[in-house]
């Protein structure tokens, strides 16, 4: 049975909502061909309401590793406390609201085609924000999140248990 953290990385809070499991990982493989493989990585996925692909490949970015999407490992060693780390601040930028502070939203394009800007829209509060950019990391995870909706993409969310919608 795996651990669950506050998505908001405040763990005095026993009674959180917003919960999901701690990255379980397990380095394979021997030489040159190390990999590091994920156990519950459609959990966190479902728990953070982002595909497990863009997760992936924002992993992939912040660490210097590739991501092999048939077998959905990252290439090399990487501890569980450093991916933790940089999913945690994907969490902070990247999903939660900066009005409400609750991981409610949903990202969409604006602006040209050729050029868009993401927004973050909250279904909590319903206040649409522009990201942030702090640092090298969340950069690389907003071109990663453009990329996945410029191909015609679809963001699947679901909000608790009760209500499931595709928002594209």
């Amino acid at each position: 049975m795996s651990k669950f953290v506050n998505m908001n990385n405040k763990n005095e809070d026993l009674n959180y909502r917003y919960k999901m499991p701690v990255i379980d990982v397990q380095v394979a493989g021997k030489g040159n061909g190390l990999f590091t493989m994920f156990h519950n990585m459609d959990d966190i996925s479902r728990a953070l309401n982002h595909p497990p692909e863009i997760i992936f490949k924002y992993l992939a970015a912040v660490s210097g590793s590739s991501y092999n999407p048939e077998r959905n490992v990252l290439t090399g060693t990487h501890t569980q406390d450093v991916l933790m780390g940089n999913l945690l601040e994907y969490i902070k930028y990247l999903i939660m609201c900066p009005n409400c502070s609750i991981p409610e939203t949903i990202p969409s394009l604006v602006g040209n085609k050729k050029n868009p800007n993401l927004v973050l829209t909250c279904s909590a509060c319903n206040n649409v924000s522009q990201i942030t950019i702090p640092n090298k990391k969340i950069e690389k995870g907003v071109d990663i999140i453009i990329k996945y909706l410029k191909n015609g993409n679809t963001w699947k969310t679901s909000k608790g248990t009760m209500v499931e919608q595709t928002v594209s």
